[in-house]
């Protein structure tokens, strides 16, 4: 040691130590460039000399850790596979394997990187290394999305290494494994587990506490996840991300905690103190969504117009259009609200567009500007079939409102042949709906006949059928089929609902109606 000491604290070189060549490595005020220059001045030395073989191993190793500390992965690549090939050291193989396998997966080659761990695990079994490869698989897996597998792979490491130094951070991994399928009890357990072992310097403890705070807010437990937020911002102040999402995160909090007034602010103070940031991006959405919500058309405008000034490339651009224009509509001011469904593009995906077409077609009808309206729901039907259900429901509506009942019939059955696609509406309520309109037109046979279809075709549609009931007894009365109508009102009581009492009544009185006749 004292000779070593004489020759000074260099990077990684060869020094000579009781007339022998040795290699030493350096852990502080590394110079990597020094280091490569010197490696590679020992195998020019003694790469041929069988001597030093040993010497010549290290070498090779040295140099491919000295590339990857300097990001160049195909050269450390490179001499860490020749000083796997040049040793006879079980363990300086995997150990370079492994270096190679890290270097992959560390550079995006996922795939690859897989496919070597899983060859040193199958070619090494029981090696130094095998705990550590297999947590690197597991890494691999998430980073591929492979969420089950990297599951597997955790726990399988938990089980399999007890003793192992890598379980805290597969503590944390698999916490992010269950974070990322949405199992938030699971998450919470292993990140809480995670974030209690490491020290508050480790690398991962600000996001395995932000996690943990996500997995307490999915699970509603609010002052919980207020409580950890605050303290991570207390512990990383200099974090300015992790901050800056703790901040949000905690304002949201307070929201589902009911406190409207405090949140306002919190998200007011977010936008300002973090202007150009995907949080005050988040932040003035929150605020426009909120004050939408609750009608407030003209704060609401005030906040969409603060992200197209300051965020005018956002990719939340299309669906910020979208709203200023529900809330021009809200106040009255349509051609402003057209203006805006009208900036929406193509980039804003099929629905989002089909529902800009739909409001647009909602303000002409209620202008009363029938042709155009009716024009622009066809243009829908055309363009995006999963919306045409809706689309053709809002002319029937159209036709209706202008009292040419024949045409709203005949668009009401279109209805009721296209496809589900994106709409909500039922096959019973449309049929409910043909029903009504033939009542309407003044064709009762033909509208018993149209509610009669809802408990014969869509016999679990219970509130629908009920309805269907009522309806078709009505008629039955109006028609002074007494006989008919009361089979209708005693199926409506079978059905246990809250309009059995009404028909309960009716049948009483139809009752009463014919021992009066009969007195």
């Amino acid at each position: 040691n004292k000779s070593l000491k004489k020759q000074g604290n260099i990077p990684p070189t060869l020094k000579t130590y009781q007339g022998k060549p040795i290699m030493v490595f350096v852990a502080h005020d590394l110079n990597f460039e020094e280091a490569i220059k010197q490696h590679q001045s020992t195998l020019q030395k003694f790469a041929d000399n069988p001597g030093y073989k040993e010497i010549v191993e290290k070498s090779y190793f040295g140099l491919g850790w000295a590339y990857s500390k300097i990001k160049n992965n195909d050269l450390a690549i490179e001499n860490f596979q020749k000083a796997g090939d040049f040793t006879g050291n079980k363990s300086v193989r995997v150990s370079a394997l492994t270096q190679t396998a890290d270097i992959l997966q560390d550079s995006g080659s996922l795939e690859k990187a897989l496919e070597m761990y899983g060859q040193i695990l199958k070619d090494f079994p029981g090696s130094f290394y095998e705990d550590y490869v297999q947590y690197r698989v597991g890494i691999a897996l998430l980073k591929l999305d492979k969420i089950e597998s990297a599951m597997l792979t955790f726990q399988t490491l938990q089980k399999n290494f007890p003793q192992s130094k890598y379980l805290p951070e597969s503590s944390y991994y698999l916490g992010l494994a269950y974070f990322k399928k949405g199992d938030w009890s699971a998450a919470k357990e292993q990140l809480a587990k995670f974030t209690g072992q490491m020290p508050q310097a480790d690398a991962l403890q600000a996001e395995g506490q932000y996690l943990l705070g996500l997995s307490c807010f999915n699970l509603e437990q609010y002052a919980e996840a207020m409580k950890i937020f605050n303290q991570i911002i207390k512990n990383y102040p200099d974090n300015g991300t992790v901050v800056r999402d703790c901040e949000i995160v905690t304002a949201k909090c307070l929201f589902q905690l009911g406190d409207d007034k405090e949140a306002l602010k919190r998200f007011k103070i977010i936008a300002y103190k973090y202007p150009a940031t995907q949080t005050a991006l988040e932040s003035l959405l929150w605020l426009g969504d909120y004050y939408i919500k609750i009608q407030d058309f003209d704060n609401a405008i005030l906040y969409y117009q603060q992200i197209i000034e300051q965020f005018p490339d956002s990719d939340k651009l299309n669906e910020v259009h979208y709203y200023l224009a529900q809330a021009w509509e809200g106040k009255g001011n349509f051609d402003q609200a057209i203006q805006f469904y009208k900036l929406i593009d193509e980039k804003a995906g099929k629905e989002l567009l089909a529902k800009a077409q739909l409001a647009i077609a909602g303000i002409f009808s209620r202008e009363l500007k029938e042709e155009t309206a009716i024009a622009t729901y066809q243009k829908i039907i055309e363009s995006s079939p999963e919306f045409s259900r809706d689309a053709y429901l809002k002319i029937a509506e159209i036709y209706k409102n202008s009292r040419n009942y024949a045409k709203a019939l005949e668009t009401l059955e279109k209805t009721l042949a296209s496809e589900q696609g994106s709409s909500k509406l039922t096959d019973a309520e449309i049929q409910f709906d043909i029903g009504d309109m033939q009542e309407t037109l003044g064709k009762p046979q033909e509208a018993v006949q149209a509610y009669l279809k809802i408990p014969y075709l869509f016999p679990n549609e219970k509130m629908w059928t009920v309805k269907s009931y009522l309806r078709i007894a009505r008629i039955f009365e109006n028609m002074q089929d007494w006989e008919n109508a009361k089979i209708v009102y005693n199926k409506i009581i079978e059905y246990g609902t809250e309009e059995a009492k009404f028909a309960q009544e009716r049948l009483d009185w139809i009752d009463r109606q014919g021992a009066l006749k009969t007195q």
